[in-house]
């Protein structure tokens, strides 16, 4: 028998150990396989970009987010705006999104690469985020 201690010292391999012993197949949560991150939503109300449990960087709200993630914006306000990828503060022309969207709508985009990404508003370039993406 495999005394606690030696579970301890063993960390995850001594959690596998143990789930194995007992009958039950253990599950890792990361890697080829593993489920998506949940999902996220922004809301763009009176013409700013609001993200969940946001942080500021650079004066700008800020999201941060594992890879995988899918971030939904929803567009409250009664005119439209849009979500898309900036560089230095204009819209980037090779941009991997831009969605537009009309006053009650929603877009989104999953995030499957590491980075820093700009995000604003076409239409109101004061409008802007940053996404991070570990």
């Amino acid at each position: 028998m495999v005394s606690h201690g030696q579970i301890a010292r063993l960390g995850m391999w001594g959690t596998i150990l143990l789930a194995t012993a007992c009958g039950v197949s253990p599950s890792v949560s990361s890697g080829p396989g593993a489920p998506p991150p949940p999902p996220v939503t922004v809301v763009l109300e009176e013409s700013a970009f609001d993200p969940p449990n946001a942080t500021t960087v650079d004066g700008k709200p800020t999201l941060t987010i594992p890879i995988g993630t899918t971030v939904t914006w929803t567009n409250l306000d009664l005119i439209e705006h849009t979500a898309t990828e900036y560089l230095n503060g204009f819209a980037k022309p090779d941009a991997r999104f831009d969605l537009t969207l009309e006053p009650e709508a929603s877009a989104s985009y999953t995030f499957d690469e590491v980075g820093t990404y700009e995000v604003g508003c076409v239409p109101h370039p004061a409008m802007q985020m940053l996404v991070i993406v570990e």
